[in-house]
């Protein structure tokens, strides 16, 4: 079985670039190491240090807020 990427990945993504915390390559790269690991994208960011801890928790709240 493979790794299905959650169906709200690209509202995420666009997020991400349009608010310019992350960019295109650093993307790619992110969802390159996601299907490998199938893992969530925003634990992928962290670990390869694209977004620090304070980004991560605006993230989230921001996942948060356009998931209600």
């Amino acid at each position: 079985m493979s790794f299905v990427l959650p169906p709200n990945q690209g509202i995420l993504e666009e997020y991400l670039l349009n608010s310019r915390i992350i960019d295109r390559e650093q993307l790619d790269v992110a969802k390159r190491m996601q299907l490998r690991q199938e893992a969530p994208l925003l634990m992928v960011l962290y670990q390869l240090s694209f977004i620090n801890i304070h980004q991560f928790s605006q993230i989230l709240d921001w996942l948060f807020q356009t998931s209600l």
